[in-house]
């Protein structure tokens, strides 16, 4: 009887190793799936209203700044909306790419709050670390259509290879 239980589960974990090869992206039966997956995806993101359309991000802005911790290199800009729903708690990512593309760091913020250099000065070594500002009320993340939100992130003793930076929308909840 433990024979047989035991061929059984082996048979499925092969079975469910095959399937899982054969699902990614090259295999065999991607291509059936890619479309209906892309599908759900789409309708859970409306659902749940977290679709990134109608956001654009604006006024972006690097800028090296020296503190008396560290050297800093600091990205901040706005996200526009667009969209007929007001947002809430608007995430962008920040990647830093080396003069071959190749990714470096990468960092994600709500938006909602930015400093003057003068406060930038001022940070403790955690917020430092941490690179990204909280928003300091629930006031400060929602953006109402045609309205935009600034956004601030700040990266700590970036190597000398670091040369492009790239920001992307990745959450947009409506409020």
């Amino acid at each position: 009887m433990f024979f047989k239980v035991a061929i059984v589960i082996l048979l499925l974990i092969v079975g469910l190793f095959y399937l899982w090869t054969e699902l990614r992206p090259g295999g065999r039966l991607a291509p059936y799936v890619d479309s209906p997956v892309k599908q759900i995806t789409n309708l859970w993101e409306q659902i749940w209203g977290t679709e990134k359309k109608g956001l654009t991000v604006r006024d972006l802005n690097g800028y090296e700044e020296k503190t008396p911790g560290a050297e800093l290199f600091v990205i901040e800009g706005r996200v526009y909306n667009q969209s007929r729903f007001t947002k809430k708690f608007v995430k962008v990512r920040v990647v830093i790419f080396d003069q071959t593309h190749a990714k470096i760091f990468e960092k994600e913020a709500t938006c909602g709050r930015v400093l003057s250099r003068g406060d930038l000065k001022r940070l403790s070594r955690e917020v430092l670390e941490a690179g990204t500002l909280k928003p300091l009320s629930e006031g400060e993340t929602a953006v109402a259509s045609g309205k935009t939100t600034p956004f601030m992130v700040i990266f700590r003793d970036l190597p000398s290879r670091a040369k492009e930076f790239q920001v992307e929308i990745v959450a947009a909840p409506n409020a």
